[in-house]
Parts: C-alpha cells; structure tokens; sequence
C-alpha cells in the first residue's frame, strides 16, 4: 500500500531572503506532513477489517463517521474514522481505534510525548509549551506538558528507584574501565521552595566520577561524570547515587573517595552504601567553618588575620589535634565552641589537603556544587516557583536520566 501526496512552494518576491524562504518552507512542511498523516490513516481505515469486537460479526452496516483529533509533532491531525454498527449485538465500533488506541494522553503520539518531556524538564511548563510550538509547530498547553512529564518522570524515578534497590541487593556492578583507578563520589544538598513547607525542602544531589583531566596549573575536571538527584531523602538517595557508581565499575575501583561538607546524611549514605571509602571533608567548607569562628570573636584586625593564618596553614595540613588545641585555646565565643566541637565530630574526614592537591587530587566539591546547579537550580529555582514534592521528583528524575543518557 502506498500513499502519496504533492507539494508545490510558490515562490514569491518576498522569498529572496533566505530566512523568509525557511519559514515558507517549514509551514508547507507542516500542512504537508500533516496532509500525509491524515491520507494515511484513511488508507489504514479503508483496509482494516469490519469485524464486530464483541461477536466478532463479520458484516456490519456502516454508521457514519467520528471525528478524532491527533496531535502530533507538527500540529493537529482531524481525521474523520468510519464507524459501523454489528447486525448481531448492536453495538457500534471503529475500526481505526485499533491503531489510534497507541496514542497517549491528550491524543497526542508519543513523538510528542516524548518532545513535551524533554522540553518540561529543561523549562517552565508554559515556556516549554512555546518551546515546541515554535520548534515543530504542534500547539500544547502548559498544563498538558505538565501532566505529561509528571506523568514520565513518576514512571522514570520508579524504575531508577527499583533497579537500583536490585543492584544493592545484588552488589553487581559492570567491569571496571581500568585495571587501577579511583572513583569519586561526591554529595551535597540543595533546598528550593515548597508549597507544602515554608522552610523549602531538600534535595540530595550525588555526582560520580571516574576519571579527571588537568585544565590548568592546579585545576582538574572530572570526567565520567554521571549524576543522581532526589527529594525523597536518604534511603532513596543511597543506592540511586551507588547505581551511578556500579554504572561505573565500582566493584573494579582500586580506591573509592566521598567527599562533602560534613552533613549527618552524607555520612550516614557513605557508611551504609560506601564502606571502606576513603572519606574527604571539602576544605573549601572547612575553612569557612573556621572564618566564621574567627570572625565571631570579634579581634583587631591584624590578630584575626595572624589567627586564621595559623589555623589555616594547620587544617591544609590536615593537623587537626594542633588546630584543636589553638581553637580551644583562642576562640571563647559560642561559634568558636560549635567550631571546635565541628573539628572533633568531622575529625576522621579531615584529610591532608596540601599533600593531595599537590598529588593532583580533587579537595574540594566544586563538582557536586555545579551538578546541584545544572541539575537542580536552573529548572526549579527560577523567579516565583515554589514546588510540590510529587512533581518536583518527577522532573528531577528525568533531568538526571537526560544528563546521564548525554554522557553515556
């Protein structure tokens, strides 16, 4: 069976600009495939079998016709299906529903589906709706784009959630890329406003890495980069971030790092889904931690600055009993007490920082911190948004399944 349909462009004075000849182009374009789309489903009516579903009655009378509305990637197909009526029980029946019955919701066909989801968890809903209308013309509605991607992304986190509780059950991991390598993992968390709490919620954002690359004198880029994000906390978080890493090969990795800022739940995630990892406390954080202590107490200028000096000089170094016993003798304010009890609690992720940047080893978290930006920030922290948790969820697994699709 074959089906055809004819196009002429007319060209005019106005289409010596070739942009103006793209935009004729692309609507003929549209009214074309949608011409052919809708001559083609005629044909597939004309061609189907008049068989009753209920009696399987092989002789219906014909009844007319039913107006079905398709929305595809280029616009809104009306096709009018042939509907009969069974002699034997009566009832009325469309043979092309058979083939339209693959369409999703609104009628639309998963291209569509498949665009509106890849569009909503890049945008706002109502932009991504002018999104796709202005990339292929099909007309949505921010609502609908919603529903959709909401919809998938419920699907996308179940089963993410699900093959990573079997990889933890199993602990099976792929082969290792290389005979002798590290992975990093590294963990942070990231708050956007919630319509359902008024100080925000959490979400766990998890990047895994097995390789870096040297970008300047004493910078690196991680490569192999792949990303694990929730707002459902941390018995969820755990094996989604060590499913990224099995991806990876953890079980070949001759040595496995978790570096973060010295949350409880970072810890609690690198004892349970990470034993035996070498853990790194973000020096970046720390000496923060130590600034603000210092800053509390409120010295001459030039003491504060000896001070934090010294200090400094010792937590690079990773001497932590020394810079203990100078933050207990020197600090006396209430912050300098919750920084000295913050060094004792954090005592065993506390590294040598000096000696493994000089051996070109990452210290700090800037990955995770751009991963919570690209995976989080840019969709759900714009101007006025505040979120649900279902919703947010739904959007933020298909985000970190697109950015792992791309670097795969």
């Amino acid at each position: 069976m074959q089906v055809k349909v004819t196009c002429t462009l007319n060209l005019t004075d106005g289409m010596a600009d070739v942009n103006r000849l793209e935009e004729a182009v692309f609507k003929l374009g549209l009214k074309f495939m949608a011409e052919l789309m809708a001559r083609a489903l005629a044909a597939l009516d004309e061609q189907s079998e008049k068989v009753c579903p209920d009696c399987s009655a092989q002789e219906p009378v014909s009844d007319g016709t039913a107006l079905y509305q398709l929305r595809t990637r280029f616009g809104t197909v009306p096709i009018k299906r042939r509907q009969y009526r069974c002699k034997g029980c009566g009832r009325a029946f469309r043979p092309l529903d058979k083939v339209l019955s693959r369409a999703g919701p609104g009628r639309a066909t998963q291209g569509l589906a498949k665009l509106a989801v890849l569009a909503a968890a890049s945008w706002p809903f109502g932009t991504a709706a002018r999104v796709i209308n202005q990339l292929c013309g099909a007309e949505v509605s921010p609502e609908w784009v919603r529903q959709v991607a909401e919809s998938e992304g419920k699907a996308q986190a179940e089963q993410t959630r699900e093959v990573a509780l079997s990889v933890i059950e199993s602990r099976a991991g792929v082969e290792p890329l290389t005979e002798s390598w590290q992975l990093l993992v590294e963990l942070d968390g990231c708050w956007v406003k919630s319509r359902d709490n008024p100080e925000g919620m959490e979400c766990k954002v998890g990047v895994v890495a097995s390789g870096k690359e040297q970008t300047g004198k004493e910078r690196f880029k991680l490569t192999d980069r792949r990303y694990a994000a929730t707002f459902l906390g941390v018995e969820v978080f755990g094996p989604l971030v060590y499913v990224e890493a099995a991806e990876l090969g953890i079980e070949g990795a001759e040595e496995v790092v978790v570096l973060g800022d010295g949350a409880d739940w970072i810890d609690t995630v690198a004892c349970r889904y990470f034993p035996g990892s070498e853990r790194r406390l973000d020096v970046w954080h720390l000496l923060k931690r130590c600034r603000e202590a210092v800053r509390a107490e409120r010295l001459e200028p030039g003491e504060a600055g000896k001070l934090m000096s010294e200090l400094s000089k010792l937590l690079w170094c990773g001497q932590v009993g020394e810079a203990l016993r100078v933050v207990r003798a020197r600090l006396k304010s209430q912050v300098g007490l919750e920084f000295a009890g913050y060094l004792q609690n954090q005592r065993s992720w506390i590294v040598n920082a000096q000696q493994l940047k000089a051996r070109g080893e990452v210290v700090g978290s800037g990955a995770v911190e751009k991963a919570a930006d690209i995976v989080v920030s840019r969709r759900f922290k714009r101007r006025g948004m505040s979120w649900r948790r279902a919703g947010a969820e739904a959007i933020v697994a298909l985000r970190a399944d697109i950015l792992n699709q791309a670097a795969a």
